[in-house]
């Protein structure tokens, strides 16, 4: 057994060390050079908390995240905003970019005054985030201002010019913006005062308006969530409720999973934040009712998933994993009409039944891959590598409202399977369109294809 020399040792985990520290600096190198385009793919859907970590990842961070002129920085902001939090809908107030907003509203949690993180409040007309103490150490009502260097009718014409918040129908007032307001006001010249007031009382006018605006925002938000919370109780004591009924077997009747998919659920979701109407009264009859469907569609759907892992488990299939029949897969009406045992998709398929299924499927997918015209536009369109184009619309939205929004595969998708239209089973033909733009790429595409 060879002896391994203390400088051996020491030459091997220099060198070991030496290419980690390569392979981190040259990885470091790559994130540190990365350009606004694909720095903005990767953090668009980030939180504004990733998005405050971020800055202090590296210089080339913060200034994507922290220049309030770039409209590229704003954008970012703005988006993880409205994504992460609704009940901040309304822009910046003016003078104030979307990080120090968001920064200012819900990422700071304590008081700009002492630091304190109790009973903290927003204050929009003094734009100014402080706790109970410091609040009533630093206003004043109109009583309690004194007026030392003025007469009482321009200490109200100064303070009809300074914002205010109304505790108890009592109007409160910053006490150093009183203090700033009377040395402005001396100050000035006795011809421009009056302009000054003028002035000064339009800047308030439109500071009010705007903290009115985000508390009403703010009292709406909260009466919204209220809600949501009292709806999400009920309907999960409803679920919980389903859920315990036995049969005479002693087995579960229905089960949460399936409760959570009905159509009745996912319109009850989609307007969770909305008052209490019929439809939520009779929530739990439609749950029950619709069961049964909702059942059948979802373990079709596991059939079809047991089909598809078989042929990727089976070394030697029928269909090779390379094989390009596999696009025509789910186009195939074996694979979109499987026939169960007694019509209960709850019993999986046996092995030889697997490969009987296989076999045919393959055989289809043969057909259709020489005969392709002989499907959707759709089918063919999804198998040109088209569905990230928006040139796909919702076929019952264009049938009932003549709407004639695209959408990328996927989203149209997610809207008929969501709660606006909670299709059960999806299938392309009769549920998705191509546009007019869409079928001439198609078109192209195929030429280019078949050439």
């Amino acid at each position: 057994m060879p002896i391994t020399t203390h400088t051996q040792r020491h030459q091997s985990s220099s060198l070991c060390f030496s290419h980690n520290t390569s392979t981190t600096l040259s990885s470091f190198s790559v994130v540190n050079h990365l350009s606004p385009e694909i720095f903005v793919a990767i953090v668009r859907d980030l939180s504004p908390a990733d998005l405050l970590n971020l800055t202090f990842v590296c210089k080339l961070y913060r200034e994507y995240l922290c220049s309030p002129n770039s409209s590229m920085t704003q954008e970012i902001w703005r988006r993880s905003r409205l994504c992460y939090y609704p009940s901040l809908s309304l822009p910046p107030p003016e003078g104030m970019d979307e990080k120090s907003y968001l920064e200012f509203a819900r990422l700071r949690e304590d008081c700009q005054l002492c630091g304190r993180v109790v009973n903290l409040v927003v204050h929009w007309a003094f734009r100014l985030r402080c706790c109970d103490r410091c609040l009533k150490t630093n206003i004043k009502c109109e009583r309690e201002i004194c007026d030392y260097f003025c007469t009482p009718e321009e200490k109200r014409a100064i303070l009809q010019g300074l914002p205010y918040i109304e505790i108890r129908s009592e109007r409160f007032y910053w006490k150093y913006q009183w203090t700033l307001a009377e040395y402005r006001y001396i100050s000035c010249h006795p011809r421009k005062k009056s302009l000054w007031l003028d002035q000064q009382k339009l800047s308030t006018l439109k500071i009010m308006d705007d903290a009115k605006s985000r508390m009403q925002s703010s009292i709406t938000q909260n009466r919204k969530c209220l809600i949501r919370e009292t709806k999400q109780t009920m309907i999960d004591s409803i679920i919980d409720e389903l859920c315990e009924i036995r049969s005479l077997d002693g087995e579960q009747v229905y089960r949460s999973t399936y409760l959570r998919r009905s159509p009745a659920y996912c319109r009850a979701m989609s307007n969770i934040s909305e008052p209490i109407n019929d439809d939520w009264i009779a929530i739990k009859k439609s749950m029950k009712k619709t069961y049964t469907a909702v059942t059948f569609a979802i373990e079709f759907s596991q059939r079809q998933i047991q089909i598809e892992h078989r042929i990727d488990q089976l070394w030697r299939s029928p269909i090779q994993l390379k094989d390009p029949c596999l696009r025509y897969l789910r186009f195939c009406p074996t694979y979109k009409n499987l026939i169960f045992f007694n019509n209960d998709p709850s019993i999986p398929f046996t092995k030889c039944q697997l490969y009987c299924l296989i076999c045919q499927i393959k055989a289809e997918a043969e057909y259709y891959r020489k005969h392709p015209n002989e499907l959707s536009h759709v089918a063919r369109a999804l198998i040109l590598g088209l569905e990230r184009l928006q040139i796909f619309r919702c076929a019952l939205c264009c049938k009932n409202v003549n709407s004639k929004i695209n959408y990328r595969f996927i989203d149209v998708r997610d809207h008929l399977e969501g709660s606006f239209h909670c299709v059960l089973k999806f299938v392309e033909e009769d549920h998705v369109l191509i546009n007019e733009y869409g079928l001439e790429i198609l078109r192209k595409r195929e030429y280019r294809y078949n050439r």
